[in-house]
């Protein structure tokens, strides 16, 4: 298992380890997630996303990923939420 250097993602990566939200294997995938969807509203990962920046970002994932990805990401994304 790979933690992130950024801290946010750190403590996101030991929310869901400590509490049992994600198997170990899906982990990095997760964080993968967040930080995309960061990089994609252009903020930084110590603020919190909008639903419509959610939005966004999940109607752009549509164009080039299977609906699994973007189930993946939207819960990502919504066990993200807590830490927000």
């Amino acid at each position: 298992m790979i933690i992130p250097k950024n801290r946010y993602l750190a403590a996101f990566a030991d929310y869901l380890i400590v509490r049992g939200l994600v198997h170990d294997k899906f982990l990095s995938y997760y964080i993968e997630w967040v930080r995309k969807a960061y990089l994609h509203v252009g903020k930084n990962l110590e603020a919190s996303l909008s639903r419509d920046e959610k939005n966004a970002f999940f109607e752009r994932l549509k164009f080039d990923s299977p609906a699994w990805k973007v189930k993946q990401a939207r819960h990502a994304l919504g066990l993200l939420q807590p830490l927000t």
